[in-house]
């Protein structure tokens, strides 16, 4: 008895002791003036971007983890990441007024891709500049 109760005590042990890989694979998305296209959209109007990533399989889709970041310049020459989604307040003066608006950054992923969404409150038609994301894939 005391056998047959080691032999199932090694055999569970072994059975739950699997190995798992986990996989990262950050990839440096750039995206300039020129590439952003307007949505045209009366009633929704945003700038985006798409770009092809076929390291999104159906595997990272389904079982894995996607995120995005954006890479910001300080004044000071330095660098930040902020994740996305990000929104960010700015204001300007119209005719001497004080004009508030925000900008919001989002992103979407599909097997093979993802596109980038920036979206301005208050149908301010500001065209997005040279952008740098970094894509993180976790599976």
């Amino acid at each position: 008895m005391k056998k047959i109760l080691i032999f199932s005590l090694v055999i569970t042990l072994f059975a739950s002791c699997s190995k798992e890989y986990t996989h990262l694979k950050v990839i440096d998305l750039q995206a300039d003036v020129y590439s952003w296209q307007y949505s045209n959209d009366i009633d929704n109007n945003f700038y985006f971007v798409g770009f092809n990533v076929p390291e999104i399989t159906d595997l990272v889709y389904n079982s894995g983890i996607v995120s995005m970041s954006i890479e910001y310049w300080a004044t000071d020459g330095s660098n930040f990441q902020t994740s996305l989604p990000n929104v960010r307040h700015f204001e300007a003066w119209e005719n001497g007024n004080l004009f508030l608006w925000t900008r919001t950054i989002d992103f979407e992923y599909y097997r093979g891709g993802v596109s980038v969404f920036v979206t301005n409150s208050d149908f301010v038609d500001e065209r997005p500049g040279n952008m740098r994301f970094l894509l993180k894939l976790i599976w």
